[in-house]
């Protein structure tokens, strides 16, 4: 794949919390700061008048995610995706998955454990007459600040709007990728290619755009919008604690959206994470990354600009406990507190974990 369009504006992005952090997962090395340089490769160069701060670890150089409380069951088929949503009195776990189009929701208070969670399953299929019969190829699920549900469909490629209430579908957002010249057809051919490694993740953007986790071949991370719109990026600072975002819903009951940006992902984020499963936004506004095939979870470095070509690094990485067998499903519910969903058969599907500080 030819080089695209891939704008990173890598500023340092350090929230209150891990002020002291300067490690993946306390367990890897440094990496460099604004006064060194970084190889085509992603590496570290020799640093140029600036210490080293950070860089990419190995896998066996990662700690482990501990375990927080008892691992659950949600009772999801293929469990794909996860999302919080936060209420007056008590806040509520989403799960779907891409067999099924079912939603299991559990209320918590506290803390998710995911031994205590009471999951109840609501069936939606009937809301997608035209899919009767058909897997459901749920592969995300996020929600705005009115409680809206929004699904990601990875092929034939949409994202669906459900109310809060999970009995009406308000809109359906067409995810079409009809290239254009430059980075566009090198994305149009590999969306073509591969339609089983496309969307994996969502994130709602800033007006009424959508971040979109491509899986691999390549794992990008792509903004869709209205064709007419400019890309708009994303900022951390513009998700405060984590909070749902307002989105703007197009007028009607369907609209279209092209992509209008991608950012790529460095080799050596590429080597460490070899497919991305799942994209969420951190309790300080960042944006973290699962995967699924590596059994890794990290953080992505700053923000994402439009005018900067540098790609896509990480600051923090952590491994994920054998038993969660292929983590698909990620939410960050506090600082460095997380719920996995794994899509297995057998056993417990459900994962509460936390990195020390």
């Amino acid at each position: 794949m030819t080089a695209m369009r891939g704008p990173m504006l890598r500023r340092p992005h350090i929230p209150w919390f891990a002020a002291a952090l300067v490690v993946f997962g306390c367990g890897g090395e440094a990496e460099q700061s604004a006064g060194s340089e970084t190889n085509d490769d992603g590496t570290s160069a020799a640093p140029s008048g600036g210490k080293l701060d950070s860089t990419v670890p190995d896998r066996d150089d990662l700690d482990k995610l501990d375990t927080l409380g008892w691992d659950g069951y949600a009772p999801i088929a293929e469990a794909s995706g996860l999302a919080v949503r936060r209420g007056v009195d008590l806040d509520e776990i989403l799960v779907i998955g891409d067999h099924d189009r079912v939603l299991a929701v559990a209320p918590f208070f506290e803390t998710p454990d995911p031994g205590w969670l009471s999951f109840v399953r609501h069936d939606v299929a009937w809301l997608f007459p035209e899919g009767e019969g058909t897997a459901a190829q749920w592969e995300a699920v996020t929600v705005d600040a009115a409680g809206n549900v929004f699904v990601l469909e990875e092929q034939p490629g949409a994202v669906y709007v459900l109310s809060p209430a999970l009995d009406a579908r308000l809109h359906t957002i067409h995810l079409e990728v009809p290239g254009g010249g430059g980075w566009r057809d090198d994305l149009a051919e590999d969306w073509a290619d591969e339609p089983n490694s496309r969307g994996e993740g969502l994130v709602l953007g800033e007006t009424g755009h959508l971040l979109v986790l491509k899986e691999k071949k390549p794992s990008l991370l792509v903004e869709f919008g209205p064709p007419w719109d400019e890309p708009v990026g994303y900022r951390a600072s513009a998700r405060p604690f984590g909070e749902a975002t307002d989105f703007p819903l197009p007028e009607g009951q369907e609209s279209t959206y092209v992509p209008l940006a991608v950012w790529e992902f460095k080799s050596k984020v590429r080597e460490l994470m070899p497919d991305m499963s799942e994209l969420a936004v951190g309790p300080e506004g960042s944006l973290y990354i699962v995967s699924g095939e590596a059994r890794v979870l990290a953080r992505i470095e700053g923000d994402l600009g439009v005018h900067d070509d540098a790609k896509i690094s990480i600051d923090l990485a952590w491994k994920i406990p054998k038993r969660a067998v292929n983590p698909e499903g990620l939410v960050s519910i506090r600082p460095f507190e997380f719920l996995v969903a794994s899509d297995q058969a057998d056993g417990d599907n459900l994962f509460y974990l936390s990195a020390e500080p």
